[in-house]
């Protein structure tokens, strides 16, 4: 089985918490997880959306500053650059080797 009894009984703590953002668990998770990255730090995200804009903010990319995206896209991709207030840039990708 996937999920095993611990697995199983820190999502019960979690979801009977009610905070599943920002609670008690998610910082001992980000740590957690940035430890098993070899990373300094690790904040865990409730969506994607929330990952790109910490990542921009994170930058410092802002007003005047312009992100290349590609023109086929999940529109989150461009959303949150704007949400910065950056421009997204729109570009093609390259058809045999899905580069920009």
């Amino acid at each position: 089985m996937f999920i095993n009894d611990e697995m199983r009984e820190v999502v019960s703590d979690v979801l009977d918490s009610g905070r599943w953002i920002k609670g008690p668990h998610s910082k001992a998770f980000g740590a957690e997880w940035a430890a098993y990255c070899g990373a300094l730090a690790g904040t865990p995200c409730s969506n994607g959306s929330t990952a790109l804009i910490a990542a921009l903010r994170l930058l410092n990319v802002g007003h005047g500053d312009e992100v290349i995206v590609p023109s086929h896209t999940f529109i989150a991709s461009a959303t949150c650059i704007d949400q910065v207030g950056a421009t997204p840039v729109f570009v093609d990708v390259e058809e045999d080797y899905h580069t920009l």
